[in-house]
């Protein structure tokens, strides 16, 4: 198992969505782990937050999980 897989499964495991970065303004949901190639120190697995701003603009966003 590598890294990839091992945080997959951890993120899996406990029902959440993905890996972000607050302060670098980054994020990556299970389905495209790691789309960088790297897995940094500062990352945080977290939850998704969905929006829909003006003229059909959709984002999303994952939030650290509570400790």
């Amino acid at each position: 198992m590598n890294i990839k897989e091992i945080v997959e499964k951890y993120l899996t495991d406990n029902g959440l969505d993905g890996l972000c970065m607050p302060d670098m303004d980054c994020a990556c949901l299970v389905r495209d782990l790691m789309p960088c190639g790297e897995i940094y120190c500062q990352c945080q697995a977290g939850k998704l937050v969905c929006g829909i701003a003006t003229n059909d603009y959709h984002w999303w966003d994952i939030v650290p999980e509570e400790k």
